[in-house]
């Protein structure tokens, strides 16, 4: 099997509502993660034995997370921050390196800026689903 290196994952952005066309290039340490809400359904049993931990899955969520590094020409990452500081969604879709699945959907951004004394200057992105205008999907 062949090793697939990180670079090779992708992110796109577009207009909420719609289907992210615009891969963006200045991307660095993509990340997209799931995380699972759950609810204990144990039950005490016959009161012979501890009873085994039991869990529920009531909420799926998605966080995609990101870096750019502050380039004044690129004009998408200028959007992007206009766009979290407003509060405003963006439709999202990034592709696994291996698989081409990921997240489709639109989002809520976050962002920072970070000024390291010895570093580059970067603005680091938080997406988060939003589905006021369509259904996001997880494994697409």
């Amino acid at each position: 099997m062949a090793t697939k290196a990180g670079y090779e994952g992708l992110l796109y952005c577009g207009t909420a509502g719609t289907t992210a066309t615009t891969l963006l290039q200045n991307v660095e340490d993509l990340n997209y993660d799931n995380d699972v809400e759950k609810i204990p359904i144990s039950t005490r049993g016959d009161g012979t034995a501890v009873p085994i931990k039991a869990e529920k899955a009531v909420e799926i969520g998605a966080t995609i997370s990101w870096g750019m590094l502050l380039k004044t020409a690129d004009t998408n990452m200028l959007n992007l921050i206009a766009l979290a500081r407003a509060g405003t969604p963006v439709a999202l879709r990034t592709k696994s390196f291996s698989t081409g699945k990921g997240y489709d959907g639109d989002a809520v951004l976050t962002v920072s800026h970070e000024m390291t004394l010895k570093g580059q200057s970067k603005f680091n992105f938080t997406a988060t689903p939003n589905d006021e205008l369509r259904v996001t999907r997880l494994d697409v």
